[in-house]
């Protein structure tokens, strides 16, 4: 999959960038074991952060693999519906995401229905910024997946810090390109992603579905029935 890029709707604004597919394959060869069900979640759920963040286990079925969007977490972690009626939905998990969000329960101390699948180590809902920080940031670290920001040696003296190159939405977009490239309906790709306009898919669809090879080779197509 080439990266996709979105144009920008304000002037002046750099246009957005999102994993490649190298990278996305990078990112989860090594994501560690405390937060492979997190990443895998994300990437091949196409869940918002926000939706993951306010996840309880009552509204994760691993028998009939499946995750039901009902609520989620504000900017202030605070529990609330989700952002629009087309947000309130259902989403297929595959096998492997299944799998290791078995393994996750297993592992956590909180189970309970009305529990979050992924809060922090009290029970509470986790911030973004921490997800940011302490799980996405530091795994494409690992993979070098990296961009270079300045910053300083513990003697003060300025270096190049490497950082992250996308943050948790990243995944959910890179969800949705995959998915278009693998030829999933535009309709059912806007219902995944709970997207109330489908106009905001179509964004997403558009950029993802042909590569510049393809798009050239129908332009060229084109061109000969004109003046050939």
């Amino acid at each position: 999959m080439r990266e996709v890029k979105l144009s920008s709707t304000r002037r002046g604004q750099e246009a957005k960038q999102w994993p490649t597919q190298a990278e996305l394959k990078a990112i989860l060869k090594v994501a560690p074991e405390a937060h492979r069900a997190l990443i895998f979640t994300a990437l091949f759920s196409g869940a918002r952060a926000s939706e993951l963040r306010g996840l309880r286990w009552q509204d994760v079925d691993l028998k009939a693999g499946a995750m039901h969007i009902r609520q989620r977490a504000d900017r202030y972690n605070a529990i609330g519906a989700p952002k629009t009626a087309a947000a309130i939905r259902d989403i297929p998990l595959t096998p492997g995401v299944v799998a290791l969000l078995r393994e996750h329960k297993m592992r956590s101390t909180f189970k309970k229905d009305d529990d979050l699948v992924f809060p922090t180590g009290a029970g509470k809902v986790e911030s973004l910024a921490n997800w940011t920080n302490r799980v996405i940031g530091p795994v494409q670290v690992l993979a070098r997946v990296v961009r270079y920001v300045d910053g300083e040696d513990k003697d003060g003296n300025p270096i190049k810090v490497a950082k992250g190159k996308f943050g948790l939405h990243a995944l959910r977009h890179s969800a949705a390109a995959l998915l278009a490239r693998e030829g999933m309906d535009v309709k059912a790709l806007q219902r995944m992603l709970g997207h109330a306009n489908i106009s905001t898919t179509m964004q997403i669809y558009a950029y993802a579905i042909s590569t510049l090879d393809e798009d050239r080779a129908v332009l060229q197509n084109v061109e000969s029935k004109l003046i050939g």
